[in-house]
């Protein structure tokens, strides 16, 4: 229950408020759930040939780009949630949305969604395959991308 008085120190009506956040644990998390909602659309955008991890990379970037023009508003809200036990629910719901998203993703961009196949081996061996490709064919970090000089 969001309380008047703490409306009032903050210099907007109840009306108001309730207008924007159905709650408090809303204020809190509403921007964070938002972001579930960005993650499935930026999913849906993203080349359906592109790596399964070069898309969830495009999509984290994009989904927490925002973060970082207020990291100290961010850092604040964060450690608010980590210290109020009655908003541990509600971080936890979020992430697990997040989880279901790269799942339903997951599944649908390798070899699971419908593939029913006995070779459970094979299946996990290509699946393997797909999402370590773009990252084993990457040079390391001051590695020469062209060895033997070409």
């Amino acid at each position: 229950m969001v309380r008047v008085g703490a409306c009032a120190d903050a210099v907007v009506s109840l009306r108001t408020f309730l207008r924007y956040f159905t709650s408090k644990e809303d204020l809190v998390l509403g921007r964070l759930r938002s972001h579930l909602d960005l993650a499935g659309e930026l999913f849906a955008r993203r080349p359906d040939g592109e790596p399964l991890l070069a898309s969830l990379h495009a999509v984290i970037v994009r989904a927490a780009a925002d973060y970082a023009a207020e990291p100290e508003r961010e850092l604040i809200r964060l450690r608010l949630v980590a210290d109020t036990p009655a908003l541990h629910a509600g971080m936890a719901a979020v992430f697990a949305g997040f989880e279901g998203l790269v799942r339903r993703v997951t599944a649908t961009r390798l070899h699971q969604a419908g593939d029913a196949r006995p070779d459970l081996a094979r299946l996990v061996l290509d699946n393997l395959d797909d999402l370590t490709t773009d990252i084993l064919a990457r040079p390391a970090e001051g590695e020469d991308p062209h060895p033997g000089g070409s």
